[in-house]
């Protein structure tokens, strides 16, 4: 008796392709909106950074504001999920949501995204020229 698995190999193609698209737009969105902070507050941290501030100081700061955006995020993220969950049970094929290893490799993927999407707004953040940024405006 053979089996035909090339539309469960098809879906699970287009999802996983879903899951990477998402994953992308997860880490530009957050690149966007770190990027817009630093935009906005490029006085601020030129201030900052006269007045004696190094750039571990800037870093931190600007990682303190994103890690309660994201711990935010995947609160929501978590409950949302666990709500939909149940409908979606019959769906998922020997996964529960209450498995511990899928939940953690889903964080660490979400967290490893994030970082990735930090990076760049952090470092530009860093090589800010005081000078520059207080007589810009």
């Amino acid at each position: 008796m053979k089996f035909d698995l090339s539309r469960e190999r098809l879906l699970g193609s287009v999802s996983g392709g879903f899951a990477l698209l998402a994953l992308v737009l997860l880490g530009t969105g957050l690149y966007g909106i770190l990027s817009r902070v630093v935009a906005e507050q490029r006085r601020e941290i030129g201030i900052r950074m006269a007045l004696g501030a190094g750039r571990e100081q800037i870093v931190n700061g600007l990682a303190r504001r994103a890690s309660v955006r994201i711990a935010i995020g995947l609160a929501g993220g978590a409950v949302l999920a666990g709500v939909t969950a149940k409908y979606l049970q019959p769906l998922l094929f020997g996964v529960s949501f209450e498995s511990p290893r899928i939940v953690g490799a889903t964080i660490a993927v979400l967290l490893a995204v994030l970082a990735v999407g930090f990076v760049a707004p952090a470092v530009h953040a860093a090589s800010i020229d005081p000078a520059e940024a207080i007589r810009e405006e």
